[in-house]
């Protein structure tokens, strides 16, 4: 027979050993609480911190934000104004594209996906075409690539701007003028390859 005892909030009785109560959720035993030690799974410049969360060491995050400054200064005017468009764009999905009177769909659950992902398709291209991981055998067919995705995601946007022009919303108007700024700063790209 189990040894029962009384929940001191409900008075409820309890198994014992048991660490909450099954009727109040009233916590019998903490002991389940404590903080346990770091995991051994943890990378070696990941450590825990406050609520157990994991944390990478300051170092790891300047010497990660100096590496995007570097990358961001060893691109061309071109690319510049190609990647500054093309983030202006996926910000853009992340606003409503469509508006009713009772809802707002924002573009990245439904009319924007493809434009996303093609946007985030063109960033990719833009990081292996650039140094240092430039790759020289095929720059111009990634330089294609991203003419192309850029191209489709900004027709993809423009249709839909057209198709419901009443009910658009600012989401979509952000896709469309990055995704151009980012389709003609690319065809001027032409020129350095």
């Amino acid at each position: 027979m189990a040894v029962l005892t009384t929940c001191p909030q409900c008075q409820s009785p309890v198994k014992a050993g048991i660490s909450i109560c099954p009727q109040c959720d009233f916590i019998l035993d903490s002991g389940f609480l404590t903080e346990n030690e770091p995991s051994d799974f943890l990378p070696a410049n990941v450590s825990m911190h406050g609520e157990g969360l994991p944390v990478e060491s300051p170092e790891l995050a300047e010497a990660s934000w100096r590496d995007l400054i570097e990358f961001y200064q060893k691109l061309s005017t071109a690319d510049r104004w190609s990647l500054n468009g093309i983030l202006v764009a996926i910000f853009g999905c992340v606003f409503p594209w469509t508006q009713t009177r009772d809802t707002e769909v924002l573009g990245i659950f439904g009319p924007g996906l493809p434009a996303l992902l093609l946007c985030i398709g063109v960033v990719t291209v833009l990081v292996l075409r650039v140094p240092p991981k430039r790759i020289r055998s095929g720059s111009e067919s990634l330089w294609l690539i991203q003419i192309a995705a850029t191209s489709l995601s900004t027709l993809y946007s423009l249709l839909y701007l057209y198709l419901f022009w009443t009910k658009s919303g600012l989401g979509i108007g952000l896709t469309v003028f990055g995704g151009v700024v980012a389709l003609i700063s690319a065809l001027g790209q032409r020129k350095q390859l």
